[in-house]
């Protein structure tokens, strides 16, 4: 029998172990009662008992399922007895040959059913499952709904259960689906809609299919308002609508997408795509030997060919045409800010300045601190990178000359050797307060300095005691780029302004942020992060909306403080382009991508001779990439510099040719250069897909400028992993920079968590005394020392990579409602096989010499200190025969005898395993990623899970994630950090107005 019947087994294991957790909620209708029967007032209670034990027998089914020796055989024996009869496509299990992967995931979507289901428990008081709903146009007729949601006789919510877990095509037992969905508006994906690749398509028609047929459901019970949901193993998507009218508007908008999302070889059969949308009973379906495409209808019946001659064409870069800048009178709008925030700073407690970079938010709010400073007023100025600090301390010296200012950071320094294990010290001042936090805390209650200046990393660590004395003795408290402060820093400001909101004293709170672009999106969470009691999380919002107003001026009130946001609109005069470009090996060719963007913009400026001037900014968030650029450009003879968090400088001033990371949008002064290029961290990097940083990307744009008649010029790279995509990474490339880049309309909010005090992410570590040494645990080294030990040894020409086979006693289960098993490893344990695997690449044939050279250098003085703590003082390349003994000794070297695992770790293993696996999948990410963004504590590792279960061993991507929240203990009185997690990741799960389709950008 063909694998295509599989699927259906899929679904009947999901569904089971769905309605086993709403069974205690539920009712099941016998054969003889109707629909109308159980809505009847008054209910009749007969009825009911006997629904119930319908329902319960869902409990008996699941339950004896897992509780038998042969669970698989126990399904399959369920599904002959009891379902098959009920559906209208039969399939014979005797006939199936299922794989153990197959039987394995068969038992995990049961167990994935059953977490589904519990959320769905938490939100619906009661549930009829599989009620008949008779078709209008047919009396004996009836459509069976996975679920009507009830309150009394009620209706809430009608569903349905759809197991889609394919992509590209792929049998959906060997791909791992738990990266390939999200959330999305439909605002938004009419944005972002472009014409997709037939497999792509057909992953996204198939989802959507399942819409419809639940709106097909809607339609016909006709009970409005309701909640329209389809739920998937990997979440919720809840559409309500409030009339059919709305629900048809919902038909319409989709079918509008599925038309733009057309692949160019089906255009063709756009009018029987759509005709077969309307119930949700059609599918695309690839042959696997042919490769041609088919849509499936009449329950299988019947088939339609889709494929035709129409392609995509084969550029590969060129200029992107975007729309006309309206707001270019920089003089004039500079003068209408400073006039507007003058006023709203006298007028409010808190001001919100969302005001475009460039028209001076930094420069009225420093003056306006040197005169607060005159006046014998005092002033904390809080940013997320040091360079905006000393930036911020040389525009205040300008202004006042007299000021008494300092940044307050810590003085204390970790270093790392090699006994058996790792150990760490701390290397700080004896005698006197080193660590930033108390620093502060004494520079606030001194009165000595008028204007203290630090960093969020330091803010996030204060809590209520130190609030209430910011709150007596600081006059001013500006937070400069609140909202890429990091998860943890934005936690920190959202409880200090909760506080302030209850407590304001008469003082001023000032946030300035060119990323708050909308308030629509933002005021709301604001105001309800600032009145809430206890934890809140506002997941990650997207909202398309065209602003009606220049200047937008919103004035709210929250708790005992009156507040305003402020945006002013400036656009600057640029040009914009596209470029694919294909990498083989570990690092673009430099020459090759040079060579190719000089063709590429040469009708406008001279790429080299830009070059030579010092007038060119590459933007790569890859500090590997920056490296070896800025090592190439000095090699041909230009003028280089980098920027990235590792290095502390003031980037006000930067001369020659820029080459930096996500820093260039902190602070960074690009007015002086001509043209920005900006290449993705790896090859198959799409910005599309990433378009949440889009706010990053622009604040890096805008501080180039560019001027009426002397336009600016920004190209985008797209990296491809085999030059034949080369191509297709141009039109993604092209797409982003006209639909979400340049694009005012569209507003992202990234997710927030707040409390009372903060401490969602402030778990510590035992702090380290001065002079003391500790063993350090694998987390802590991969976290803290890996990256600048890898930095330096990719530099100089080795591929490094960390092997370790851990082997734990596991606490199974944290039970996060998420796609995955997750498990918290119990107590520390000790591996001994941890190592480094160490290879000198091909490219390179100088490693030893590079190498030496690189330990003298600056840029890699935290690397080679970590390098040398290591592997010893006296440790010299040279003193090796060639680069490949220098490798060996360098594995041996660099492998402690024994390390600590676990006190602060979580294994996460999807529930469906692949039916096989070659290598990680690139780009694998786990739900928890959102809930720690910024936070640079958080790490997470894919890795090679392997589960022996009986004879057979499965092996299954997973993630092994660190942070010190992890392993922490709950204080008294406080929320477990677990049940945190879980109140968020609800929110996640739960989609609320979106749609959960296939994340079609990811894998164009």
């Amino acid at each position: 029998m063909s694998r295509k019947d599989i699927p259906i087994l899929y679904g009947e294991a999901f569904e089971l172990g769905v309605n086993r957790a709403l069974a205690e909620k539920a009712y099941v209708l016998p054969e003889e009662a109707f629909l109308e029967d159980f809505m009847e007032e008054p209910r009749d209670e007969g009825l009911l008992v006997e629904a119930r034990e319908l329902a319960m027998k869902y409990v008996d089914f699941y339950d004896r399922i897992l509780s038998s020796k042969e669970p698989l055989a126990e399904f399959l024996e369920y599904y002959k007895t009891f379902q098959s009869g009920k559906r209208s496509r039969k399939i014979n299990v005797e006939e199936l040959d299922l794989t153990k992967t197959d039987k394995m995931n068969i038992l995990a979507l049961l167990e994935l059913g059953r977490k589904t289901g519990e959320l769905l428990k938490r939100r619906y008081p009661e549930f009829l499952l599989q009620p008949p709903l008779r078709i209008p146009t047919s009396y004996e007729k009836y459509l069976y709904p996975d679920f009507i949601a009830f309150s009394g006789i009620e209706p809430l919510a009608i569903g349905d259960f759809k197991v889609s877990v394919g992509f590209l095509g792929a049998d959906l037992s060997s791909v791992v689906w738990s990266v390939n969905f999200d959330y999305y508006n439909v605002k938004e994906l009419a944005l972002r809609a472009i014409p997709l690749s037939p497999d792509n398509f057909k992953s996204l028609y198939k989802a959507l299919s399942k819409y419809f047929k639940a709106f097909h459901y809607a339609t016909i019970f006709n009970r409005f308002p309701i909640d329209v949901l389809v739920v998937f193993p990997l979440g919720v998507s809840i559409l309500r609508f409030n009339s059919r009218e709305e629900l048809d508007e919902m038909k319409y908008s989709l079918k509008d997408l599925v038309g733009k999302m057309l692949p160019e070889q089906f255009k063709e059969h756009a009018s029987d795509i759509l005709k077969y949308l309307t119930d949700g009973s059609a599918y695309v379906r690839k042959d696997e030997n042919s490769k041609k495409f088919y849509l499936v209808i009449d329950n299988g019946n019947a088939e339609i060919p889709l494929w035709s001659s129409g392609c995509y064409p084969s550029w590969k870069y060129g200029s992107v045409k975007t729309g006309e800048p309206k707001y270019t009178d920089i003089k004039g709008r500079r003068k209408r800010h400073k006039a507007d925030v003058e006023r709203l700073i006298e007028e409010v407690d808190l001001l919100i300045d969302a005001s475009d970079q460039g028209v001076g938010k930094n420069h009225v709010l420093l003056k306006h601190i040197a005169e607060l400073a005159k006046a014998g007023k005092r002033a904390l100025i809080i940013a997320p990178r040091k360079h905006i600090l000393y930036e911020a301390e040389a525009k205040l010296r300008e202004n006042y000359s007299g000021i008494r200012l300092i940044i307050v950071t810590s003085e204390g320094k970790r270093s790392i050797e090699k006994v058996e294990t790792y150990q760490e010290g701390l290397n700080a001042p004896e005698g006197r307060e080193w660590r930033a936090t108390g620093k502060l805390t004494e520079y606030i209650r001194s009165k000595e300095y008028s204007v203290i200046l630090t960093t969020t990393a330091t803010f996030q660590w204060l809590r209520s005691n130190v609030w209430k004395l910011i709150l007596r003795d600081i006059d001013v408290i500006v937070f400069d780029e609140f909202t890429n402060s990091g998860s943890p820093a934005v936690e920190s400001i959202l409880g200090f302004l909760r506080f302030y909101s209850r407590n304001p004293n008469g003082r001023k709170v000032i946030i300035t942020d060119a990323s708050i672009t909308e308030p629509k999106l933002f005021l709301d969470a604001f105001k309800k992060h600032l009145s809430a009691k206890g934890p809140l999380y506002t997941p990650l919002e997207v909202l398309i909306s065209e602003s009606s107003s220049d200047p937008i001026v919103e004035r709210f009130d929250v708790n005992n403080i009156s507040a305003a946001y402020y945006r002013l609109h400036l656009d600057f005069e640029l040009k914009f382009y596209a470029l694919g470009f294909g990498v083989e090996g570990k690092l673009p060719d430099w020459h090759s991508l040079i060579e190719r963007i000089s063709r590429m913009v040469k009708k406008d400026v001279d790429f080299k001779k830009l070059l030579e001037r010092g007038k060119v900014v590459f933007y790569a968030d890859n500090k590997l990439y920056v490296d070896d650029l800025t090592e190439f450009l000095l090699s041909q003879g230009f003028k280089a510099e980098e920027v990235h968090s590792g290095i502390e400088r003031d980037s006000s001033k930067l001369e020659g040719n820029i080459v930096g990371t996500s820093s260039l949008a902190f602070g960074a002064n690009l007015e002086n250069h001509e043209i920005l290029v900006f290449i993705p961290p790896y090859p198959g990097h799409r910005y599309i897909d990433n378009a949440y940083n889009v706010e990053l990307y622009r604040q890096v744009i805008k501080r180039l400028r560019g001027y009426k008649g002397k336009p600016k010029h920004i190209v985008f790279v797209g990296l491809a992993e085999k030059e034949e995509d080369e191509s297709m990474h141009y039109y993604l490339a092209r797409n982003f920079i006209r639909k979400i880049l340049t694009n005012r309309s569209f507003h992202v909010r990234l997710p927030m968590f707040s409390s009372e005090s903060g401490s969602f992410y402030s778990a510590k570590e035992q702090p380290l005394r001065t002079g003391e040494k500790r063993e350090v645990p694998i987390e802590t080294f991969l976290r803290d020392y890996y990256p600048q030990l890898k930095r330096i040894l990719s530099a100089a020409g080795f591929i490094v990579r960390p092997t370790f086979h851990l082997q734990l006693s596991l606490e199974r289960d944290w039970n996060l409602p998420i796609p995955y098993r997750v498990y918290k490893i119990a107590g520390e344990h000790v591996t001994k096989k941890f190592g480094f695997e160490v290879l000198p690449l091909k490219d390179f044939s100088d490693q030893r010499e590079r190498l030496l050279e690189l330990m003298s250098d600056k840029r890699y003085k935290e690397g080679a200190q970590i390098l040398l703590g290591i592997v010893g003082k006296d440790f010299n390349p040279l003193n090796y025969k060639n680069e490949h003994v220098l490798a060996r000794v360098l594995e041996r070297k660099l492998k402690p005898e024994w390390i600590k695992a676990g006190y602060s770790s979580v294994l996460l293993v999807p529930f469906i395993y692949p039916r096989s696996m070659e290598k990680l999948p690139h780009g694998l990410e786990s739900p928890l990623k959102k809930l720690f963004l910024g936070d640079w504590r958080y790490v997470e590792i894919p890795v090679k899970v392997i589960e022996e279960r009986g004879k057979g061993k499965f092996e299954v991507p997973g993630i092994l994630a660190f942070h010190p929240g992890f392993g922490k203990r709950t204080e008294r009185g406080d929320i477990p950090f677990r049940e945190k997690i879980v109140m968020a990741l609800e929110k996640e799960r739960k989609g609320e107005s979106t749609l959960y389709l296939p994340n079609v950008w990811k894998a164009i």
